[in-house]
């Protein structure tokens, strides 16, 4: 099941959910960072972790934004591969014109 960091879940009251987003902003994620900012126990916010799942939450976020991150980088790769094929394709066409463009004036010359 894919959870969004965004949204709470199913039974998260918005207290907990509330905890949550304050520990998926900090840099430092310590539970303990959580208790003291918001004031609460640090045993009920141990509770709210393990039953929310914060970890798991945290996780799949980050492979959420590994894999966007691999889609794009692979768009963008297609996406050069692809400019530089046509640049091929004109760089050919070009000499194609320029080889049929000197046969046509050595022609004329004979």
């Amino acid at each position: 099941m894919s959870m969004s960091p965004y949204v709470p879940l199913p039974g998260e009251s918005p207290f907990a959910f509330e905890a949550f987003i304050y520990w998926f902003n900090l840099k430092d994620r310590k539970l303990k960072h959580v208790a003291e900012g918001l004031d609460i126990s640090i045993n009920t916010i141990k509770d709210w972790s393990s039953i929310f799942r914060w970890n798991d939450r945290l996780l799949q976020h980050k492979a959420r934004l590994l894999g966007e991150s691999a889609e794009m980088q692979v768009e963008a790769a297609k996406e050069n591969a692809a400019e530089a094929i046509d640049d091929e394709q004109n760089a050919i066409k070009a000499l194609e014109e320029r080889i049929r463009h000197e046969r046509d004036v050595n022609a004329l010359g004979q």
